[in-house]
Parts: structure tokens; sequence; C-alpha cells
């Protein structure tokens, strides 16, 4: 899944990282430090799913763009809406999303397109880990061909 360096005079590529929040985590401040370090190729949005936190307080001073999602407990399809939402303002070209929850609802924000890509970053699991049927059905109808998927170990 390559994206090539922008042109002289078109816009970067806008990757937008999907959390959780940007509370001080090792996912967080992976998302931030990839942020700062590759800013001058690519243009970074973030969207917290329940808060923005004191890393997502400091991004925004920065100068990087940070939403609230305000997910509610429980399955909360609005948040899928809203991201659907941040994804056509921001004119985001690639959803990269840190653990599941933030990963189910990077995918079904795309439905019933296919657009942008999804790369989903496992950052952990609880132990033992236990198949979840549902997960496995979730995964095959919302991952992609060109979707990615990474874990970190």
């Amino acid at each position: 899944m390559a994206f090539q360096r922008s042109r002289s005079g078109d816009p970067p590529v806008a990757v937008c990282h999907v959390l959780h929040c940007l509370a001080y985590g090792g996912a967080e401040v992976l998302a931030a430090e990839m942020a700062r370090s590759l800013s001058g190729h690519f243009r970074f949005v973030f969207l917290c799913l329940d808060r923005i936190g004191p890393l997502g307080d400091q991004l925004t001073a920065e100068g990087y763009k940070v939403v609230n999602l305000r997910r509610r407990p429980g399955m909360d399809w609005s948040v899928a809406r809203r991201l659907r939402r941040a994804v056509r303002q921001h004119q985001i070209d690639l959803l990269h999303a840190h653990q599941y929850t933030p990963f189910f609802y990077a995918a079904t924000s795309r439905w019933p397109g296919r657009s942008p890509r999804v790369l989903f970053t496992e950052h952990g699991r609880h132990y033992p880990d236990r198949r979840q049927i549902r997960h496995v059905v979730a995964n095959r109808m919302l991952l992609g061909r060109s979707d990615r998927v990474a874990a970190v170990g």
C-alpha cells in the first residue's frame, strides 16, 4: 500500500490517526511521533473516539487538527457517521486505526464504499486472548483487499 509523495504544488497525502484518546501511552506516543517526524511529507489529522487527552492538547497547540468524536457507551453508530464526515471534511487519504475499536469504527465509516484505505495496527492484546467469532466475521466484512493489518510484537 504505497503512497507516492505528492508532486510539487499538489496537496500532501492526508493520514488520519484514529485512537481511543491521546493520553500518554505507547500507541498514542507512536502516532504523535510519526506525525511529527513525517509532517514534511504528509498531512496528519487525529480523531479520538472518547476524549482528546493531554497529548491531544499538546498536538493541537503544535498546529495539528485533533477532533473528539464523543463516543457514547456501547455500540455508538453515530461515531461512524461523524468519522465519515471528518474524512470528507479533512480530505483524508488513509485511516490509520490504532487498536481494535478504532479499527472497527474506521472501517464501518467507509460503508458502503471502500475509501479511504485503512491501516490497522494492533498494539497489544489481553492475555489470554480468546478468539471471538463476531470479530472474525466483522473483520472479513470490513477489510478490503487494499487494507493492511500490522501487529506490534
